[in-house]
């Protein structure tokens, strides 16, 4: 700090002196925490009942999954694997059939050309 005489003219500062307090800084906020990133599941297809001999593909959640014929929306819940169905492969309009699939556990599934695959 410095101290002037009020009115002496002192170091040739000829204005009243003006002066301010500057406080320390707080403390640096914490970094914001990342987003949550896209939610997805995992369908896992086998080629046997005792569900050996997998592949895993990683699919959406809460978005549109497009087929050949048909499209699909699926979402996790309390009670499983949430799928709605549309025709065509937009998800457009209102699903077609919506079904809750088990988790963590093996299935079979049938398709047009007769095969089996088990999920």
């Amino acid at each position: 700090y410095i101290r002037l005489e009020k009115g002496t003219n002192q170091c040739l500062i000829t204005k009243y002196p003006a002066s301010a307090k500057v406080a320390k800084g707080g403390p640096t906020p914490p970094p914001t925490p990342p987003s949550p990133g896209k939610k997805e599941f995992t369908q896992r297809k086998c080629k046997d009942p005792k569900c050996a001999d997998c592949n895993d593909v990683s699919l959406p959640q809460d978005e549109c999954i497009s087929g050949q014929k048909y499209s699909y929306k699926a979402s996790c819940s309390s009670s499983g694997l949430k799928v709605d169905s549309y025709i065509g492969r937009k998800c457009e309009g209102s699903p077609l059939t919506s079904t809750v699939n088990p988790v963590n556990q093996c299935d079979i599934e049938f398709d047009s050309v007769s095969s089996e695959v088990f999920v």
